[in-house]
């Protein structure tokens, strides 16, 4: 019997509409409250273009009839008929899916395939659009579905910001909490990524323990909205029907949403004669869904992609191709419309702030021009280097000699990049330079091309006399000065580069004084510099020049917050001889960045708590610090409730390294792993878990496997890595980063990462075999650790490095800014001095959490060393660091 029959002449009294159901949903208690959760059944996804249960049946009665029969025909009336006399065995009239799939395929492999073949590249419809945004406005919190699909998913991660809990596998469901206010997406028949999805009679027959127990907990605080779902599951149905009956569940009833000619089973006629459940005839998920949104939030449909190519735009063009004629109901026709008119102007804004380069924008391109650019554009996003070179260049040649050449000259020159072929990279350069030899863009980039930094300089400072130059462009000259300086042994040859820098960051500021100019800051901790090198009667002047520094910012920062950040930050990189100035100073800047968050809007004050977090964490890890530290950590800045994620991390990082406390550290990790934001910093979590060990690693463990479907491939990268190295499997290791060189087409992807694996796993052979492919890297100034790494494979099979070589490693001893380079480097020449020593503590008293990475290192291969140098960081300040070593 349809719908439509059933209810006007049998369940006339207990139909409600679409209005009732809207205003249900609107009673609730609170505006961040629901008191209805979602049951979605296939009839959701038809509009994605996913098959019906109809369809798939009807096609798979005819096939099957034509297996057993060895006959053909075309009635669907003849197959069913013979089915039902023939093959009575197994064939049941009323699971017509079930028993039809389970015989239409033998394993469970094959049926998880299908599926897979029939879901993929399927993308969410309108009406998952609105649902999404009704949930972001917490009209509904838990979704539960009985698809294999998973456009619910995707639907959050197109339309939203926010990120959904998915649980598609019964083992992870029990761990979903009822009073997360985080949107929760339960599978209850599993996800077809998984081999054990229910699909067949008997696996349909009984929910999973975990599963069943969840559906009770949510129905016990919720009502809920069913819609697609047809009720031929026994599992589903004999749980709704047993909770119906109980008299604290379900107390705001089953509202089961049909098309006028659904047809009605026995078990769903059976149930909607219970009392709590109400059948609401309604024209389709998509058209529901917006009436609730229109009704519920009053506002427009809001979809704004933030990519040319990403799968948001593709979703929003099949929304606007309306295959489906959705847009017969009023409220989709007017939102499509305003759709349509917000991603026309979406296109030409994001165009345009695609084609850039440097400071510039070309808008004199024509339309025909843009979408060659377009095409071009997604084959770099995509990795497709080669074709897009291929292109790309053919464009070039089209266009050349027009003013339409720059754009792809600019294409050009970042797929060389991308590729690592200098030559064409600096021939590209070249011909930007000859169309416009004074861009201050174009100059900074071809200084990138020189690899002498002495030749880089010269060059910057030729450029700069021609030019009228910008502030960006004299702060990439004072930054080539700087490292310059960095290599320099004599103390006054450092103290006149320095004081060059200097003046030429004051020309940079002059032009742009905002705090936004890193120049201020850059000029104080060189300021701080000088005032170690100058003798004793400089120094008061050099204190003065730092006061008049900070007063200058007080003038030029128009908010009490980015001055505080600005002024914390340079402090915080300050030399121990000024300490006194230094803790007066962070005490006041502290108190008034306190003040300031006092006063602030909750959304401020996350901000500020955010900023703070990274802040300490990012610079305040070391010997001169600790105090500020403490400060900071004590403030009611970070009691504050804010991002528990980012909170519960910084907090646990800071018992582990400052106070040594584990027990401490490992409660923070535990909070951080049940908040909305766990994905955001799964990777910081697994760290610092594997750095305690024991249980608490294990739950991390387990919590990454749960999430790692909703991560990003570049996240998971990083995750596998840190989870392998901690099992020891080093080779494994090492494959991965190499597999993610070859996806990024840059084969000098992760060389210092992939060799260390690689030491770890003592493939020697192998590590100095990579290195030699690329010792042109290894020997340039960006590749001191893929040089070192490759010393010590040749050390330990004992093969003597060439003279040239040696010469190398010395020239790393003696001009390396990175003492824990130049520790390695020493370990490699045999020598295990007092200055090696020196090196690593003084690693360890500019950064804590180093210590922790020496522990693990093959290269130091006699771990007292670093207890003689953690002994030494603990003579500078550092004094509970033996704690650390345990």
């Amino acid at each position: 019997m349809k719908a439509k029959e059933l209810i006007s002449s049998q369940l006339k009294s207990k139909r409600r509409t679409e209005s009732d159901l809207i205003r249900y949903l609107q009673t609730r208690d609170t505006s961040d409250t629901c008191n209805y959760s979602l049951l979605l059944g296939a009839g959701a996804s038809v509009t994605s273009g996913i098959k019906t249960a109809k369809e798939l049946v009807d096609k798979w009665t005819i096939e099957l009839y034509e297996r057993y029969s060895e006959h053909t025909t075309d009635s669907l009336d003849i197959a069913e008929k013979y089915l039902n006399s023939n093959q009575g065995s197994w064939y049941n009239p009323l699971n017509k899916y079930s028993s039809l799939f389970e015989k239409k395929f033998d394993l469970p492999s094959q049926r998880r395939r299908f599926v897979e073949q029939e879901v993929d590249q399927k993308l969410p419809s309108i009406g998952y659009a609105y649902l999404t945004s009704l949930c972001e406005k917490n009209f509904f919190n838990t979704i539960f579905t009985t698809n294999f699909d998973d456009l619910v998913n995707e639907a959050f991660y197109q339309f939203s910001n926010i990120r959904p809990t998915h649980c598609a596998h019964d083992s992870s469901i029990s761990a979903v909490s009822l009073s997360s206010k985080r949107p929760k997406i339960i599978k209850v028949h599993g996800d077809y990524l998984f081999n054990d999805i229910k699909s067949t009679l008997r696996e349909t027959e009984s929910l999973e323990k975990n599963t069943k127990e969840k559906f009770g907990e949510f129905c016990k605080e919720y009502g809920l909205i069913v819609i697609g779902y047809a009720g031929n599951d026994r599992s589903v149905m004999d749980v709704l029907d047993f909770l119906v009956k109980q008299d604290n569940y379900l107390s705001n009833g089953i509202y089961w949403c049909l098309r006028e000619d659904d047809y009605i089973s026995q078990d769903l006629k059976n149930l909607l004669w219970k009392e709590k459940v109400y059948p609401v005839i309604i024209e389709g998920f998509d058209e529901f869904m917006a009436k609730l949104h229109h009704n519920l939030t009053d506002e427009k449909l809001n979809l704004t992609p933030n990519s040319s190519e990403s799968k948001l735009k593709k979703t929003i063009s099949q929304i606007l191709n309306d295959d489906f004629n959705l847009s017969r109901i009023p409220e989709i026709d007017e939102d499509i419309d305003y759709l349509k008119n917000e991603t026309d102007r979406s296109d030409v804004s994001l165009l345009l702030s695609d084609l850039t380069f440097g400071d510039e924008k070309n808008t004199s391109l024509k339309t025909s021009t843009l979408k060659e650019l377009m095409e071009i554009d997604a084959m770099i996003k995509n990795g497709n280097l080669d074709n897009a070179k291929k292109i790309a260049e053919e464009k070039y040649r089209k266009h050349e000699g027009t003013d339409q050449e720059i754009s792809f000259i600019q294409r050009l020159l970042t797929i060389s990049k991308k590729l690592s072929d200098e030559y064409q990279e600096k021939k590209w350069v070249k011909k930007l330079l000859d169309i416009d030899p004074n861009n201050i863009s174009y100059i900074l980039y071809n200084s990138e091309t020189i690899s002498d930094l002495e030749d880089k300089i010269k060059y910057l400072q030729k450029m700069k006399s021609n030019i009228t130059p910008s502030f960006s462009f004299l702060n990439r000259l004072a930054s080539s000065i700087n490292q310059l300086s960095e290599r320099t042994i004599k103390e006054i040859e450092k103290k006149e580069n320095i004081e060059q820098e200097i003046s030429i960051l004051e020309q940079s500021i002059k032009l742009e004084p905002s705090p936004n100019n890193p120049a201020h800051r850059i000029r104080i901790n060189l300021l701080v510099k000088l005032y170690n090198i100058y003798n004793e009667p400089e120094k008061n002047g050099i204190i003065r020049k730092i006061e008049e520094s900070i007063n200058e910012l007080n003038e030029v920062c128009n908010t009490h917050r980015e001055l505080c950040f600005i002024k914390l930050k340079i402090l915080s990189n300050s030399s121990d001889k000024i300490s006194k100035i230094i803790k007066e100073r962070f005490s006041e800047i502290l108190e008034l960045l306190i003040s300031t968050f006092r006063k602030s809007s909750n959304s401020e004050k996350d901000n500020i708590q955010e900023r703070i977090l990274n802040f300490a964490s990012n610079e305040l890890y070391n010997e001169r610090n600790i105090i500020s530290l403490r400060e900071i950590f004590n403030s009611e800045i970070i009691s504050y409730d804010g991002n528990e994620c980012l909170k519960s991390i910084k907090i646990a990082e800071y018992e582990i390294y400052i106070n040594a406390d584990e027990k401490a550290s490992e409660k923070e990790i535990k909070k951080s792993l049940n908040c909305q934001e766990t994905e955001d910093y799964i990777k910081d979590i697994l760290d610092l878990s594997i750095i305690i060990g024991g249980e608490i690693k294990n739950e991390a463990f387990d919590r990454y496997r749960d999430i790692k479907q909703n991560l990003d491939s570049e996240s998971i990268h990083f995750c596998e890595i840190s989870v392998l190295d901690s099992e020891k499997k080093y080779k494994e290791c090492a494959d991965l980063v190499r597999n993610r060189s070859k996806e990024l087409n840059y084969d000098k992807y992760g060389i210092e990462t992939r060799t260390f694996f690689l030491i770890k796993a003592q493939a020697y052979e192998e590590t100095i075999n990579l290195i030699q492919k690329h010792m042109d890297y290894a020997k340039s100034e960006q590749g001191e650790v893929a040089f070192i790494n490759y010393c010590f494979a040749m050390k330990k099979i004992k093969k003597d490095l060439p003279s040239n070589e040696i010469t190398h490693l010395r020239n790393i001893l003696a001009k390396s800014d990175k003492p824990a380079v130049k520790a390695c480097a020493e370990l490699i020449l045999g020598k295990t001095t007092q200055q090696l020593k020196n090196n690593l503590s003084d690693d360890i008293t500019s950064s804590i959490k180093t210590l922790y990475t020496y522990k693990t290192w093959p290269i130091i291969e006699d771990k007292t060393v670093i207890k003689e140098a953690a002994k030494l960081a603990s003579k500078k300040g550092i004094n509970y660091i033996e704690g650390i070593l345990g």
